[in-house]
């Protein structure tokens, strides 16, 4: 019932998936662990979870590699990922439907937070998702737009 994917020959970042071992992930029983060849030649076991996660695209071989390092830093700028705060559409596990606003069941209220220059804020909890909703896209203009023009006037590019 459980992994009836069958991840063979899919590519994970740097790791291809070779077969389906018979070994099973310690803490969930049904998930199943996978060898996987990286692009560096080392072999490494993964469990389906992992890999689906996106948090594993190697072996490990990558951490100190100063390429590798260079491409997942060529859209940071002063603590700023350029393409994230670019972006408009909500991720797809948002539950709101807006960037930045979400249901704070403890408070049972909306709330807003933005992220930029590694600082999270806090903008506020409210009653009516559209005041939430109103305060994050204040907050973008001022942070995130104010910023994105900077760069492009600086750059002349937008880094899209």
């Amino acid at each position: 019932m459980a992994n009836r994917t069958d991840l063979t020959g899919r590519r994970y970042g740097m790791l291809l998936v070779l077969r389906k071992t018979d070994i099973k992930h310690a803490a969930k029983k049904k998930d199943f662990v996978w060898e996987c060849k990286c692009d560096c030649g080392k072999t490494c076991y993964l469990p389906t979870s992992y890999l689906n996660s996106g948090d594993y695209k190697s072996c490990g071989c990558n951490k100190g590699n100063k390429e590798y390092l260079k491409m997942c830093m060529k859209n940071i700028v002063e603590h700023t990922n350029i393409k994230v705060i670019a972006k408009k559409t909500p991720n797809k596990n948002n539950k709101s439907g807006i960037r930045g606003v979400y249901w704070a069941s403890c408070q049972q209220k909306w709330h807003a937070h933005i992220r930029f220059q590694n600082k999270e804020y806090g903008l506020g909890y409210y009653n009516d998702k559209a005041q939430a909703a109103a305060a994050r896209k204040e907050a973008e203009m001022n942070l995130h737009d104010k910023f994105l023009e900077k760069y492009k006037n600086e750059h002349g590019t937008d880094k899209n």
